[in-house]
């Protein structure tokens, strides 16, 4: 872009990482981190940027250098365990859904992927305890899902009483 006679501006990596879908922001989240290895924003960026075009154990593996990296960062956790859930790969998603939870125990983000991601895994009691939790945090969703767990007998003791409270 101009900014007086004549003059230009060059987009860094970095904004052109954050811009840019697909192999473009690829190949400009590459650069950008190698100028800057450090930044936790840019590696997030390109584990998204390989999703956005089709590469999906690339993205793997960039979220995975996040988590590794960086284990106690709720977003690195959350968008990995996001990326096996969209891949269903749900049993690979358990480890970073409970580590984002461990991060942030009141993020209803997460309490909900956990919900998902601990119904396809077939953990029951599991999936109950964090509806129920949500629920106690104002989800409304949560509350009915705990509803039918109380109501159906799932994941906790059948109880028509608090099956009828939470609707």
């Amino acid at each position: 872009p101009a900014t007086g006679f004549g003059e230009t501006t060059k987009t860094s990596d970095a904004e052109r990482c954050r811009s840019l879908q697909g192999r473009p922001a690829i190949v400009a989240c590459l650069a950008a981190i190698k100028a800057d290895p450090d930044s936790i924003a840019l590696r997030h960026r390109l584990g998204f940027a390989y999703l956005e075009a089709d590469l999906f154990s690339e993205s793997i593996k960039a979220l995975r250098y996040v988590t590794t990296r960086w284990p106690n960062d709720w977003q690195g956790q959350f968008d990995l365990a996001s990326v096996y859930g969209f891949l269903q790969a749900y049993p690979s998603a358990v480890a970073p859904i409970e580590a984002a939870m461990r991060i942030e125990p009141n993020n209803l983000q997460s309490l909900m992927l956990a919900t998902i991601i601990f119904r396809n895994v077939r953990r029951d009691e599991t999936v109950f305890r964090i509806a129920l939790r949500a629920a106690n945090l104002g989800d409304r969703v949560a509350m009915f899902m705990t509803s039918y767990h109380y109501e159906s007998g799932v994941g906790t003791k059948k109880d028509m009483a608090l099956a009828r409270y939470w609707v």
